[in-house]
Formats: structure tokens, sequence, C-alpha cells
């Protein structure tokens, strides 16, 4: 089982603009994540039968194998989040993104601008928890 954490809409736009460089130069990837799971910027979006990380990430991608992962979910994958509702429209979530969590088999991994890289020591009971 994988769970992913996006994340949340309303982080700040420095800890957003941290996130969105990962893997970029210097950046130390663990601790800039770990800062945003500690400040309670991520929650969790989906649940993916499997363990494939780069399918997981296939089935949260907008209009590759549905229209919306949220709406229409892909076969395999249990939304989390509920649509949002915005001017009395219903909208799907985003595809997953830079600096988005999938913890697969108790690791983290964040994404990157290619692939993924590990994030020792969080799991998914310490992604729902961690706050500072």
């Amino acid at each position: 089982m994988i769970t992913v954490f996006y994340v949340s809409y309303d982080a700040p736009r420095e800890v957003r603009s941290a996130l969105g460089g990962l893997g970029r130069g210097d950046t130390n990837i663990s601790e800039v994540v770990r800062d945003a799971v500690r400040q309670g910027h991520y929650l969790p979006v989906a649940e993916i039968e499997g363990d494939n990380i780069e399918h997981a990430w296939t089935m949260m991608q907008n209009g590759v194998m549905t229209e919306s992962w949220t709406m229409a979910p892909p076969k395999g994958l249990r939304p989390l989040a509920a649509p949002l509702v915005e001017n009395g429209k219903t909208y799907g979530h985003r595809s997953a993104d830079l600096g988005d969590v999938f913890v697969v088999d108790g690791k983290a991994f964040v994404c990157l601008p290619v692939g993924f890289g590990e994030v020792p020591g969080l799991t998914t009971m310490v992604m729902l928890t961690l706050k500072a």
C-alpha cells in the first residue's frame, strides 16, 4: 500500500518555494521535507494498492489514466481527500508534483524534478502525527 501526501494548498509561499527547489543545487532534501511536515503542511490525499511508486505517480496524474484521480479514481486508488468546492463548482485535486510525499512499505519518498528521493525517518504514522 502506498499513501500519498500533498503539500497543503494553504502552505506559505516560502514553504512551497523551498519544496519546489528540491533536487536543485545543495538543498538538504530531508531537512526541507521534515520541516514542512513538522509545520503541518502535508495532508493525506490517496491510498494506492501495490508498491510500485512510479505506477502510483502515474495514477496521480490527471488526464493520464482517468480525467481526474479525485473525481474518477483509477482502479486501485482510493482518494482520502474530498473534491474541492469553490463557488458551487466541484473540482478534483491537482496532479502529483514536486515536494509531494509517497510512503511505500514504511519508507517516505519525495517527488523530485526527476524521480524520487528517500526521506529517512518519515513513515505514514509520522506524516499523520508530526507537528511543530
